[in-house]
C-alpha cells in the first residue's frame, strides 16, 4: 500500500489528527485489554505497525519499561514527530515491501491497517516471520456489517441500512478498503500457522451525535470526496449521525492474537 492508495492520505491535518483521536477514544481501552492478558513483560521488544498518533506505542512503552524497546511505525510520520520517549524508535515503514528484523520480536501489534491492503494474508505473514518463537501476533479489524439503525422503526432507519450497505459495497468494489475484514481476522492468522489462537468482536449500540457518529461522518466525507458518494447520499447520513434521536449498532471491531511457535 504505496501512501497514494490510502483514503487518508491527502485528508488535511487537522482533520486527521481529530479522527486518530477519536479512534484511540474509542479503540485504546479494547487494545490495552487484549495486549495485557497476553501478558506483556519488562524487557520486551514490541513491534506497532501503524501507529497513528502513537497511543499504543506510548502505551507499550511504559509496560515494557527502559529496558525494553518498541518499535513505532508508520507509512508517514507526520503524527508521531512528536514522540520523543528513549526506548522507543520511529521509523517511516510499509509493511508490505519494507524489510523487518525476522525472529526479533516478543509482540507485534497491528490495529486498523489491514483493511486498507490488498493483500492481508500477505502481510500477515509477513508480521509473523518477526516474531521470535513464542511471541505474540494481535491484529484488530473492523467489519461494518453490523452498522445498523438500532431501531428499525425510525423513520431514518431504513434509508440508513440501505445507503449505507450500498457505500461500504461501493468501497470493496473500488478496492480503498475491505469493509468487512474484521470476520477474516482469525482466519488470517490460523493460515499464518499461529497457535493458542482466540478472538473477540466489540460493538455498541449509541445515538446520532456522539463520537461515534462523527468518525463515521468523517469517513463518510473522505469517501464522498473521492467519488464513492454523492453529496446527497452525504447529506442523507449525515443527518441520521447528527440526530441523537437516531440510534445505531457501530461496526464489529475484532480482536485476534496468536503465538508463533514454528
Amino acid at each position: 500500500m504505496g501512501e497514494h492508495q490510502y483514503a487518508f492520505s491527502h485528508t488535511a491535518d487537522a482533520s486527521e489528527r481529530e479522527r486518530l483521536g477519536i479512534r484511540e477514544q474509542l479503540l485504546d481501552a479494547q487494545s490495552q485489554r487484549y495486549l495485557t492478558a497476553l501478558g506483556i513483560q519488562k524487557g520486551w521488544r514490541c513491534l506497532e505497525v501503524g501507529a497513528g498518533q502513537g497511543s499504543i506505542a506510548r502505551w507499550l512503552a511504559e509496560q515494557v519499561g527502559p529496558q525494553g524497546w518498541v518499535v513505532a511505525t508508520d507509512i508517514t510520520l507526520r503524527f508521531l514527530t512528536g514522540m520523543q520517549l528513549p526506548n522507543v524508535e520511529v521509523r517511516q515503514y510499509d509493511v508490505r515491501t519494507d524489510p523487518l528484523e525476522p525472529g526479533t520480536y516478543h509482540l507485534v501489534h497491528c490495529r486498523a491497517v489491514l483493511h486498507h491492503m490488498p493483500e492481508p494474508q500477505l502481510v500477515v505473514r509477513r508480521m509473523v516471520e518477526a516474531l521470535q518463537m513464542g511471541g505474540w501476533l494481535l491484529i484488530g479489524e473492523p467489519d461494518l456489517s453490523s452498522l445498523c439503525a438500532a431501531d428499525p422503526t425510525h423513520p431514518l432507519a431504513a434509508s440508513f441500512d440501505r445507503q449505507y450497505r450500498e457505500i461500504c459495497d461501493r468501497i470493496a468494489r473500488a478496492k480503498l478498503a475491505d469493509p468487512y475484514l474484521g470476520r477474516r481476522v482469525r482466519g488470517l492468522l490460523e493460515d499464518a500457522g499461529l497457535t493458542a489462537i482466540e478472538s473477540e468482536g466489540v460493538s455498541r449500540i449509541v445515538r446520532g451525535g456522539g463520537v461515534d457518529a462523527r468518525r463515521n461522518s468523517m469517513s463518510l466525507q473522505v469517501f464522498m470526496e473521492r467519488g464513492i458518494l454523492s453529496q446527497t447520499e452525504y447529506a442523507d447520513l449525515e443527518s441520521a449521525f447528527l440526530d441523537p434521536s437516531f440510534s445505531f449498532i457501530t461496526e464489529t471491531t475484532f480482536g485476534a492474537w496468536g503465538k508463533r511457535t514454528s
